[in-house]
């Protein structure tokens, strides 16, 4: 097992925090280009007394110094270790119901929702309604500001579930109308892309930081490994979007397309419904003649 801490001594340069970044070196990183992202790393886990809980959301404060992130089965858990509480935790369900408060424009319904859409706006970003765009956007903390947005841990963690959850189309178990779903999945598609990128982000601040050790060699080809899935899986997504930009931009020629008939259909009746109202006239000028020279 090869253990090394990798924000104490490159982002955070924070001897109280110790949170260790392990991977199996005798497992293959790279299979294969989908496979690389999905690797299921080990994680840090510190055990803890019994936790107490706080009273109310609002009460939570997020302090780097003593903030543990667990991360098991699929959930991430928030430790104030200070205070022995358990700030709260997130799945991607949860996520998944904070996107659509802002595409319903809703408030959380209960008040373990409103912690878990304060931990989620506070540690790692916020979703909002682009008026403009007509779509809602996902604006990340930056790694400077949130402990959780420069631990690569926590971000492989949770870059491995939202694959996961991507991989077998969970999002369709939540119901909805199709015109809701469709800017659901899209929403969601942007922010597991932004992940990506911020994630790639923060290798890059670590790997420069790395850079003149000849120490870390193995830590900078499993960095690099991961960096290869991180920018394949976002090739994906280019690719997605492009298809889709190209399927509308089709949609629009063939709508211009119809339109451009029509034209040349109502242009045609134009001309026809002209050349009788010309006749018309030319036929009242003549009566209007007769009947001026008769009377």
């Amino acid at each position: 097992m090869l253990s090394f801490k990798i924000l104490s001594d490159t982002v955070n340069n924070n001897n109280k925090q110790k949170l260790n970044f392990n991977i199996n070196d005798n497992t293959d990183l790279i299979e294969d280009m989908n496979n690389i992202i999905n690797k299921n790393i080990p994680i840090y886990n510190d055990k803890h007394n019994t936790l107490s809980t706080p009273t109310s959301y609002e009460n939570i404060r997020f302090d780097d110094n003593h903030l543990d992130i667990k991360m098991e089965d699929e959930s991430l858990s928030f430790i104030d270790t200070n205070n022995n509480n358990n700030l709260g935790s997130l799945n991607i369900d949860d996520i998944i119901d904070i996107i659509n408060y802002e595409i319903n424009m809703t408030d959380p319904a209960n008040e373990k929702q409103k912690q878990k859409k304060y931990i989620f706006n506070n540690l790692i970003g916020n979703f909002k309604y682009n008026n403009d765009l007509l779509h809602t956007d996902f604006l990340p903390i930056d790694y400077k500001k949130s402990i959780f947005m420069k631990n690569l841990e926590a971000l492989m963690f949770l870059n491995n579930n939202l694959h996961q959850f991507q991989k077998y189309e969970k999002i369709k178990k939540f119901d909805s109308d199709e015109y809701n779903f469709k800017k659901l999945s899209n929403t969601f598609d942007k922010f597991i892309h932004i992940i990506l990128l911020k994630t790639l982000e923060l290798i890059n601040v670590i790997s420069k930081k790395l850079k003149d050790n000849p120490n870390n060699r193995e830590l900078k080809q499993i960095l690099v490994k991961y960096t290869i899935g991180i920018v394949y899986r976002i090739s994906q997504y280019v690719q997605k979007y492009s298809d889709k930009m190209i399927h509308k931009i089709n949609n629009i020629d063939k709508e211009e397309n119809k339109l451009n008939s029509i034209k040349v259909l109502v242009g045609g009746k134009m001309d026809k419904l002209t050349s009788k109202m010309n006749r018309q006239n030319s036929i009242l000028k003549k009566y209007y003649k007769l009947f001026k020279n008769k009377y």
